[in-house]
């Protein structure tokens, strides 16, 4: 039963991922918890329009020579040419920054920097029914919108390091290597060995239509104590209620092969005369099934108050395991609240 269960929600994940009516546009993604569209799809320059230089200044009743009668000119629309000296004039004209203002708007900074700290609720290892207190530390550092350094969660916590090989029209695809933390296994239960934290190599790709987005992200580990395969997919809302306060409800699923799910939820035969649990040889399947939630509100200048809660369902090979259906439990819950500053 959990086998069609874990494969009516994937096919059920990648349906809404493809079926949307609604193509283009931008978003207000969570990941760096920013109060502006998605940071890796708006380009480098803002919307905001050039602001019109001062008038030149005359004594009253007086006007520059060889101007018109009219004072200040105006334009066949009616408006003010509001004109100034030669030589600020050419000065203007061969100033990239004032072509830009222009004609995309105020040029940005290259760097954007998101850095906070919070504290939260998590299980103490994949599968427990026991929650623990936990660091949530906020980093989210952006250059370009081409290279990020940022922190995610999920079930197990991440900081990725990425580069952007393709980001327009609301793709954004390319490389990635993240640190994930380890899990403390043999704390919970006596005789089984903890999963040591390390790295894994992957690909990203995600597509914006607001205000929807979908993503996948593929994972394999080269170091610590996993040395296997993971696919996680999901669709993800975002709005905005009232003036600043950004909500954004997602749901994904994620699928692992042999290695990955015995480097967490195996029980070898060692452990398993150690620990009193049956022996366990688990093989790829559907690891969970999520929901997240996140707010974002910005308050006293540049601060940012963050708030995620998260629930798993752990199905199939996962949810067989002994640390799961003996030990622990397939329902996963986690929390926390953050403050984090916007540079």
């Amino acid at each position: 039963m959990r086998p069609v269960l874990s494969g009516l929600v994937i096919t059920s994940v990648i349906f809404c991922a493809q079926s949307s009516p609604e193509a283009g546009g931008r978003i207000y993604d969570m990941t760096p918890f920013l109060n502006e569209p998605h940071p890796f799809a708006t380009g480098y320059y803002s919307a905001r329009p050039a602001a019109d230089p001062p008038p030149p200044s005359y004594p009253f009743g007086q006007r520059p020579p060889g101007a018109a009668s009219a004072w200040p000119p105006t334009s066949p629309s009616g408006s003010v040419n509001r004109a100034q000296p030669a030589g600020r004039q050419a000065q203007a004209a061969s100033s990239p920054a004032a072509g830009n203002s222009a004609s995309t708007g105020v040029l940005r900074p290259d760097w954007s920097v998101l850095l906070g700290a919070g504290v939260g609720m998590r299980p103490s290892y994949m599968g427990s029914d026991n929650l623990e207190v936990a660091g949530l530390p906020i980093v989210d550092i952006r250059w370009r919108d081409t290279v990020f350094l940022k922190t995610s969660g999920g079930m197990t916590s991440r900081v990725g390091l990425g580069f952007n090989v393709l980001n327009q029209q609301g793709f954004r695809i390319g490389p990635m290597i993240e640190y994930y933390m380890g899990q403390d296994t043999g704390d919970e239960i006596s005789g089984m060995n903890d999963v040591d934290g390390g790295a894994e190599v992957g690909l990203f790709a995600e597509y914006n239509f607001k205000p929807w987005k979908a993503e996948a992200v593929a994972r394999y580990g080269v170091a610590g104590g996993n040395d296997g395969f993971l696919m996680t997919g999901g669709l993800t809302w975002t709005t905005k209620l009232g003036r600043d306060l950004i909500l954004s409800l997602g749901a994904d699923a994620s699928f692992g092969d042999g290695n990955y799910m015995d480097s967490y939820f195996g029980v070898s035969a060692v452990e398993a005369a150690r620990s009193g649990l049956a022996p366990y040889d688990p093989g790829w399947g559907v690891r969970d099934v999520g929901l997240n939630l996140k707010m974002v509100y910005p308050f006293y200048g540049n601060f940012r108050l963050i708030g995620t809660g998260r629930f798993n369902y752990l199905l199939d090979e996962a949810a067989d395991s002994p640390v799961v259906d003996t030990a622990g439990e397939e329902a996963q819950f986690s929390f926390g609240l953050a403050i984090a500053y916007q540079f």
